[in-house]
């Protein structure tokens, strides 16, 4: 009996100089692998949309994946309509974001004015700043015109205290996590608005205060796999080196070296180190996390903007003429290719994973597209 091995591909077109690959890439690929075949083993994504983990495990997939998980979108739209009446205002912001990730337009199905209008039935200074910072990441999605915009930044700055952090109830406790996704909501602002850029430079001060001495994220004193993970997408999502940059690599350890702490056996992350074992949760959060990474290293656009990169004919004809180059070779000459990963134990009968990083333009836009084509090939001996 004998098994084929899977082999990764890394296909890298440059029309730009800037380097591609840099912290332990093959570390960060395979740690990305891993959950996704964590998830194949372990999580029917289809029977479980509407659920948190779920949804933000497609979302994580379909940003490092493309349109390989673009199949979910019908799915994830038609569970909304069919339950949105009992869906709460987060729910509702977290499907509206999964399905544009998986390619869906929301202000075309409703979720758009969905979110709006539910943000209007009272006055924002009585939501919670999550319900705000979600609210602005899914107009964002595709930098859609809402009226409500700057009234939305304005109450998410106004609970900012002190220390640089945000509060959600009790102004007296700082949440590192909040602080981290209002980072990442207001990175589209800091350039046109004096204002945000001052907020959010005090928050990036906080959340340096919040690493521990090997690369974790606290928050209540207790660092955990979300809050690390958190982090590592607001710094990435302004364009801060979650490795390099020295506010956040402590006793040399960088914030990826303390997302890896959380890594189980089964490739799925856990909660915190007193948990027994991997936390579905944590483990979608870690995913889009090391996926925004990804995409900053790559320069591609950042995690929760999802306008269209895939567009660009150029791109497409360049993707169409590599993959007909794929086709073309032979398994020997697969394995020269295979340098990342160093699963270069290739068969005759292996399929491959492809990962393409097309540079776009001089300096432009890079369309990231991880395709996932796998084939457990089994032959009596």
């Amino acid at each position: 009996m004998k098994r084929a091995a899977l082999t990764i591909i890394s296909i890298i077109i440059f029309i730009s100089s800037t380097p591609i690959v840099s912290y332990a890439d093959n570390e960060v690929y395979d740690m990305i692998q891993n959950v996704l075949d964590w998830q194949e083993s372990n999580v029917d994504l289809s029977a479980h949309i509407g659920e948190n983990y779920c949804d933000w495990l497609i979302f994580g997939e379909c940003r490092i994946c493309g349109d390989e998980y673009n199949m979910y979108k019908d799915a994830v739209n038609d569970y909304y309509q069919n339950n949105k009446d009992s869906l709460s205002l987060p729910d509702v912001e977290r499907l509206a974001i999964v399905y544009a990730a998986c390619g869906g337009s929301v202000d075309e199905n409703g979720m758009l004015d969905d979110v709006m209008g539910a943000l209007q039935k009272s006055e924002l200074h009585t939501k919670i700043v999550n319900q705000l910072i979600f609210a602005l990441l899914t107009a964002d999605s595709g930098r859609y015109d809402i009226d409500e915009r700057d009234e939305i930044i304005s109450e998410i700055l106004s609970r900012q205290i002190e220390c640089g952090a945000l509060y959600m109830v009790d102004k007296n406790v700082p949440e590192t996590d909040l602080t981290a996704m209002a980072v990442t909501s207001l990175a589209p602002y800091i350039d046109e608005k004096p204002e945000v850029k001052a907020a959010v430079e005090r928050m990036i001060d906080y959340l340096s205060g919040t690493i521990t001495e090997d690369g974790t994220a606290k928050n209540w004193g207790k660092p955990s796999c979300e809050t690390t993970a958190q982090v590592i997408t607001a710094l990435c999502t302004v364009g801060i080196d979650p490795v390099n940059d020295t506010r956040f690599v402590k006793n040399g350890h960088s914030l990826i070296d303390g997302l890896k702490t959380y890594v189980q056996p089964d490739g799925s992350f856990a909660h915190n180190d007193e948990s027994l074992g991997g936390d579905a949760y944590a483990t979608a959060q870690a995913l889009y996390s090391l996926v925004a990474y990804v995409r900053y290293k790559n320069g591609c656009q950042s995690l929760y903007d999802m306008r269209s990169e895939s567009k660009n004919i150029a791109a497409h004809e360049i993707i169409t003429a590599q993959k007909e180059n794929l086709a073309a070779l032979t398994a020997d000459n697969a394995v020269e290719s295979t340098k990342a990963s160093g699963r270069n134990r290739v068969k005759s009968s292996v399929e491959v994973v492809v990962l393409a990083a097309l540079a776009v333009g001089a300096g432009g836009t890079i369309w990231w597209n991880h395709k996932v084509l796998k084939k457990h090939a089994e032959s009596d001996s």
